[in-house]
C-alpha cells in the first residue's frame, strides 16, 4: 500500500485526488508543516 505524506494545505492534496479518482488504495500520513514535523529526521531518512 502506497503512503501518502502530507499537510492540510500541501501539493501532496493533487495526488491525493489523483489516487481517490483512479481508487488506488493508500495511507494519508498528515504531517504539520507548522511544527516543522517534514525536517524531522524520521521523515527525512523516507
Amino acid at each position: 500500500m502506497l503512503k501518502l505524506y502530507g499537510g492540510a494545505r500541501s501539493r501532496a492534496s493533487i495526488i491525493q485526488w489523483y489516487l481517490e479518482e483512479l481508487e488506488i488504495p493508500y495511507e494519508f500520513v498528515k504531517l504539520d508543516m507548522q511544527a516543522g514535523e517534514h525536517r524531522q529526521p524520521e521523515f527525512l531518512a523516507i
